[in-house]
């Protein structure tokens, strides 16, 4: 795959994955396009939004309420203390550090349970780097919220950072139970892991119904888990 080929690439494995995914089996190095396009489009998106938003109503409307559980004497200073810059600095330290840990932890476990096709030779970092092409599914949304915050006329909530989680139907606020799980939980979560059964398709010779079982199985034991902890 040559560097002018890789954007038509990385356009079509989001509608057309598996002779992009087929292609990429034989080629090493692939997975930086993809890995730096999710990372830059993340940044600037944090970056745009607390760059912009207004600071003070924030804090009110954002910040105070989840620092409901510390004693009112010191929220003050611990909110004088949470400024824009600090902020952003840890949403994109938390984020980029979350994805590289969500993605090993794929990257092991499909590099694991595919050994069940015998002719399979391929190591944890060529699973590693499918992850970053199968995440590709991130950036049409943020790319999206970019063009929603320049376009908005007054403050704009976090949510708008995550336009197709399950929260922009529910519209939970953020001192309810259920928000983070309602936040983290992408309505595109079909779409990924169809994009991994391409995927573990194009580089194996299991069956559809056990690529489909390998595919879905760590999203249905995450949120299932999570929603299990949470109802109890």
């Amino acid at each position: 795959m040559s560097s002018a080929a890789l954007p038509q690439s990385l356009w079509h494995s989001l509608w057309r994955p598996m002779p992009v995914y087929s292609d990429l089996k034989n080629r090493k190095g692939t997975s930086w396009g993809p890995f730096l396009l999710i990372v830059v489009s993340f940044c600037l998106l944090q970056w745009f939004y607390f760059h912009g938003v207004d600071w003070s109503w924030y804090q009110a409307e954002i910040l105070e309420p989840m620092l409901k559980d510390i004693p009112s004497r010191d929220r003050p200073k611990v909110l004088a203390e949470m400024t824009a810059n600090r902020v952003l600095i840890a949403q994109v330290s938390m984020g980029i550090i979350g994805l590289l840990v969500a993605n090993a932890l794929m990257g092991f476990y499909l590099s694991k349970v595919t050994q069940i096709d015998d002719e399979n030779v391929l190591s944890f970092g060529d699973w590693f780097g499918l992850t970053w092409w199968c995440n590709l599914v991130m950036v049409p949304p943020m790319l999206i919220s970019l063009g929603v915050l320049m376009v908005a006329d007054g403050p704009s909530g976090p949510g708008v950072m995550a336009p197709v989680s399950l929260n922009r139907l529910l519209d939970l606020p953020v001192t309810h139970g259920w928000y983070n799980y309602a936040e983290a939980f992408s309505l595109l979560l079909p779409w990924k892991i169809a994009l991994y059964y391409a995927g573990i398709r194009a580089w194996t010779r299991v069956s559809a119904n056990q690529a489909l079982l390998i595919a879905a199985l760590p999203a249905v034991v995450v949120y299932g888990g999570w929603a299990a902890f949470l109802s109890f």
